[in-house]
């Protein structure tokens, strides 16, 4: 196999009325920091089934790490889905990182794409790490109009 290539597989047998769920993924990281991801797989019940695709790239140099990705689902007896992200992150120290993001949420058949913007900083001493978040939505739930505004606290402790 070629040096930095993985790959993963899964199987999930189904049961009496259920499909067998597959996947698989492919991560490259063959060139100094840069991460190229692939994957794909099924889920869902026989009229629902739901098949997905995600890529992600993801490029460090110095104290900036810049990735972006795109999913998309398509969905039996549903609107398909496709998600866009993108995300800087700049490490200040060796204690403390922000980061900046933005996704955008297109649903077929919606006119308005659900936006979101994020930024979070934080902060690691010792086993502790502290975070901060905060999420803009405009077009929430791909409804005109719909705002919603959401932040985090974090403690994770590690012993």
């Amino acid at each position: 196999m070629m040096e930095g290539v993985a790959i993963t597989a899964s199987m999930s047998p189904g049961k009496a009325a259920q499909e067998t769920h597959t996947s698989f993924g492919l991560v490259y990281t063959g060139v100094e920091g840069l991460t190229v991801k692939y994957g794909q797989g099924d889920s869902g019940a026989p009229a629902a089934e739901i098949e997905s695709t995600t890529m992600m790239a993801s490029y460090a140099i110095g104290s900036f790490t810049v990735s972006a990705s795109n999913t998309e689902a398509d969905k039996t007896g549903a609107a398909n889905e496709e998600v866009q992200s993108y995300q800087l992150a700049y490490t200040v120290t060796d204690d403390m990182s922000v980061t900046y993001g933005e996704e955008t949420h297109d649903k077929v058949g919606s006119s308005t794409d659900e936006e979101v913007e994020s930024f979070g900083v934080s902060y690691t001493t010792g086993g502790m790490t502290l975070s901060a978040d905060t999420y803009e939505a405009t077009g929430a739930a791909n409804v005109a109009g719909a705002k919603s505004e959401r932040w985090a606290l974090s403690a994770a402790f590690a012993f």
